[in-house]
C-alpha cells in the first residue's frame, strides 16, 4: 500500500475543512430556519437558537475547563450576539453568575444578577417559567443587598432597619439580626463551591 504525498495529505485536508464549512453552514441554515418556525413549541425554538450562540456554546466548553474568566467574558459576548433572545440572554446570565461564583467575584455576580431582574420585569421569560412583572426587579435587587450586606456593615444595618419598620409582630432586632445572617449565608454557599 502505497503512502499518500504531502501534496496528497493537503488535499485531503482542504477537502476535508471546505466539507466541514459546508455541514456548519448548512446546520446554520436549518437551525436559523427553525428558531422562526412558529409551529415548533417556544421551548424547542429556544434551545435550537441556543446552539447557534457561537460564544455561548465556546462559555460552556470554558466552564467544562475550569477557565471562569473566560467563560464569564464569552458569556458577556453572547449577550449583544443578534441571534440572542430574553431568554438566552437570562441563561447567558445565569451561566455568568456560575462563572463569577466560581471566580468569588461577588461583583460580577451581582451585575449579571441585576441584569437579571431587568430582564425577568421587561421581558417574557415564560418558557423558563418566569413571568414578566415589574415587581420582579425588587427580589433580585433585594438578594443583591442580602449579598452585599455580608462585606458592607451600613447595607446590614440599612437591611435591618427596614425589616425592622416592615415586620408586623415587632420582631426583636436580635431576632431580625440573626435571620439575615442566616439568609446571607445561605445566599454565599454558592461562592463556596
Amino acid at each position: 500500500m502505497a503512502q499518500d504525498t504531502k501534496e496528497q495529505l493537503a488535499a485531503r485536508l482542504a477537502e476535508s475543512k471546505r466539507d466541514l464549512e459546508n455541514l456548519q453552514a448548512e446546520s446554520r441554515a436549518w437551525l436559523e430556519g427553525h428558531i422562526k418556525n412558529p409551529h415548533l413549541a417556544s421551548n424547542t425554538r429556544e434551545v435550537y437558537r441556543l446552539r447557534l450562540l457561537k460564544d455561548y456554546r465556546a462559555g460552556h466548553q470554558a466552564l467544562r475547563d475550569g477557565d471562569y474568566a473566560l467563560a464569564y467574558n464569552l458569556f458577556a459576548a453572547s449577550l449583544s450576539d443578534p441571534n440572542a433572545s430574553p431568554v438566552s440572554r437570562y441563561l447567558a446570565l445565569d451561566y455568568m453568575r456560575a462563572a463569577a461564583a466560581k471566580m468569588k467575584d461577588l461583583k460580577k455576580y451581582c451585575d449579571a444578577l441585576r441584569q437579571q431582574g431587568e430582564l425577568a420585569s421587561t421581558e417574557d421569560l415564560s418558557v423558563l417559567g418566569i413571568s414578566k412583572d415589574p415587581h420582579n426587579r425588587q427580589g433580585y435587587e433585594e438578594s443583591i443587598k442580602i449579598l452585599m450586606a455580608s462585606r458592607d456593615s451600613s447595607v446590614f444595618d440599612a437591611l435591618v432597619e427596614a425589616r425592622m419598620r416592615d415586620a408586623k409582630d415587632q420582631s426583636k432586632r436580635s431576632e431580625v439580626v440573626e435571620k439575615l445572617r442566616r439568609e446571607i449565608r445561605l445566599r454565599e454557599e454558592i461562592f463556596n463551591d
